[in-house]
Formats: C-alpha cells, sequence, structure tokens
C-alpha cells in the first residue's frame, strides 16, 4: 500500500472531530433513545435468544421489571446531560442491549445501540459546559473520527444490504411487494399489480424498481459533499413515501437520524470554512 493512501486512512480514521459534532449527535440520540425506550405494555419477550420457560421469565421480571425500566431512563437522562459520557454511554449500551429481543422495533433498537456505542466514544461537552467557554477552547478538537466512521458506515451497510437483498427477478417485477402487501402493516392493497393513487394506476414493478434505486443511491450518496443535500432529501421523501404504504414502527425515524452523522459534521466544517 503507498504512502498516499496509508495517508488517506489514517486521515479518515485519525483525524481530529469538532467537540460540536459529538455533543449536537450525542443530544440528539439521547432524546430518540428517551423515545424509543419509554416503557411499553405491549413489550414482551420474542423468542429470538430460546424458548426456554426462564428466559421468559427474565425478561418479564427483571429487563421489563419497571425498576429496570427507571434505571434505563434515568441512564439516557444522564446521557443526555452529559455526565460522563463514555462511562454512562458503554453501560448503558449493555443495559439496553437485552430491550433488543422484543417483540417491537427489533431493527431499530438494534440500531440506536450500536449508533449509542459509537457516539460514546466520540469527544462531547456536557450540557454546562456549553456557555461561558471561550470561542477557541469551545471548538477545539479533542478526539479521533473513527467512531464518527462507524456510526456513518452504519447508514450505507442498511441501504446496501437492503437494495442488495431485493435485487432479484421476484422483487424487480414486483410479485414479491404484492404479496407482501397482504401483510397487516401494509396499509395498501397491491395484490392487482398496481398501486392505485386516485385516477393513477403505478405498477407494483415500477415501484420495486424505484424503491431499489432509492437504496443504492442512498447507500453511497452521503459520503461526496456535492450529493449530501439532494441524497438527504431523497431519503426523507423516500421514508415519508413509505409512511403512506406499510407501517415500520420506528425504524424510518431511526435511519433518518443516522443522516445528522453527516449533516453535522458538513455544517460545522462549513461554519469553519467561513470563519
Amino acid at each position: 500500500m503507498s504512502g498516499r493512501w496509508r495517508a488517506a486512512i489514517a486521515n479518515g480514521l485519525y483525524a481530529p472531530v469538532d467537540v460540536r459534532v459529538g455533543t449536537w449527535l450525542r443530544l440528539g440520540l439521547g432524546l430518540l433513545l428517551a423515545y424509543a425506550y419509554w416503557p411499553d405494555e405491549r413489550q414482551r419477550y420474542n423468542g429470538l435468544l430460546g424458548r426456554s420457560e426462564w428466559r421468559y421469565d427474565l425478561f418479564e421480571e427483571f429487563f421489563l421489571h419497571p425498576g429496570y425500566m427507571a434505571l434505563m431512563l434515568v441512564g439516557i437522562v444522564a446521557f443526555i446531560v452529559g455526565w460522563r459520557t463514555r462511562w454512562v454511554g458503554l453501560s448503558l449500551v449493555a443495559l439496553l442491549l437485552p430491550h433488543g429481543f422484543l417483540t417491537h422495533g427489533l431493527q431499530s433498537r438494534q440500531i440506536l445501540v450500536f449508533s449509542l456505542a459509537c457516539v460514546s466514544l466520540l469527544p462531547s461537552r456536557p450540557l454546562w459546559r456549553l456557555w461561558g467557554q471561550s470561542a477557541d477552547e469551545q471548538d477545539k478538537p479533542v478526539g479521533p473520527v473513527w467512531p464518527l466512521r462507524l456510526l456513518q458506515a452504519q447508514l450505507t451497510v442498511i441501504y446496501a444490504v437492503n437494495a442488495l437483498y431485493k435485487t432479484t427477478p421476484q422483487f424487480l417485477s414486483g410479485r414479491v411487494l404484492a404479496e407482501l402487501s397482504r401483510l397487516p402493516n401494509f396499509l395498501v392493497d397491491l395484490t392487482s399489480g398496481f398501486w392505485r393513487l386516485g385516477a393513477w394506476s403505478v405498477p407494483v414493478a415500477w415501484l420495486a424498481m424505484a424503491t431499489v434505486v432509492m437504496e443504492y443511491a442512498l447507500a453511497v450518496g452521503f459520503w461526496w459533499r456535492r450529493t449530501l443535500v439532494f441524497s438527504v432529501v431523497l431519503g426523507v421523501v423516500f421514508h415519508l413515501a413509505l409512511k403512506f404504504v406499510m407501517r415500520i414502527h420506528m425504524l424510518d425515524l431511526v435511519t433518518m437520524f443516522l443522516y445528522f452523522g453527516f449533516l453535522v459534521p458538513a455544517l460545522i466544517n462549513e461554519s469553519n470554512e467561513r470563519k
């Protein structure tokens, strides 16, 4: 490997990251965690770790106990405030991990836990130090960028895996979507081969192909500055359109949070360049 490539990789992983990036991501993620992990009486153990009776009892009597739920919320508040962020954040990862095996929001919670681990490793300032600091101290980078790269890579993996999984003749023909529309979480009936929009009839095959193309575009578009804004707009439109087709719990909201992993650094870099 040439010295040029080594330097590029080192810069991409170990370059200093602005402390404001970690601070804003921590605040946004913390609020999303509070929403996602608010106690929900419908949640039950989903059996993915095994169906022994003691596992159901463990979740019902311990992980879903009001005391355990309260401890999680206290940890989330401490994370938002910024008290010992790394220690609290990584401890919170362990606390939240069992809740990735509940009946609702499985994928969303797994994404959130990984995001929490990444953001916990980023440098950030506690809330009580956001004011009264000099501009030089406020803007000083104090940590490496590689946890941010992991957060960004997660978004690429989500879209790329979904796009690759759907790149089959069966899905692109629309047959898979038509069959899936029979499920109760779908809000439209596609079994006729068309999506009825008033006087318009959109072939399901067009819908399937558009979905795959957009997911491939979103898998790579966030990494280039010139396509970042377009990718954000495309992603928001894509997920809002899905709201009219199917219910997917909070996966769309969690995925769109990852956009800030690209947007926040870009906005801060632009702010620094104007100084």
